[in-house]
């Protein structure tokens, strides 16, 4: 299946489900911040087992108990449904994980 790039009304749209993402630099944006370090990196485990699964990689980052997220399908120049499926998987791994 070729990915196809999404319409901005069309991510407008889908962003509506995903309330904490937001499009920055024309990629699926999200910061996270976790209790700790090792509760950071143990949601990036779980997210690496998800985006290998998937064949659909995020650019992240890591500092101590944050984590940076970008998603953006590259082959298709744009966000795309993939980054949307990658996006709602994590905040499922991400939601009992975040610190409050």
């Amino acid at each position: 299946m070729v990915a196809v790039k999404l319409s901005t009304q069309k991510i407008r749209a889908e962003l509506h489900k995903l309330p904490n993402w937001k499009l920055k630099q024309g990629k699926l944006y999200r910061e996270l911040r976790f209790k700790n370090f090792n509760v950071a990196w143990g949601f990036m485990s779980q997210a690496a087992l998800i985006m290998e699964q998937m064949n659909h990689h995020a650019e992240w980052k890591n500092v101590y108990n944050q984590v940076t997220l970008f998603l953006r399908t590259h082959s298709a120049k744009g966000v795309t449904v993939l980054d949307f499926q990658l996006a709602h998987k994590l905040e499922v791994v991400a939601k009992p994980l975040l610190k409050n």
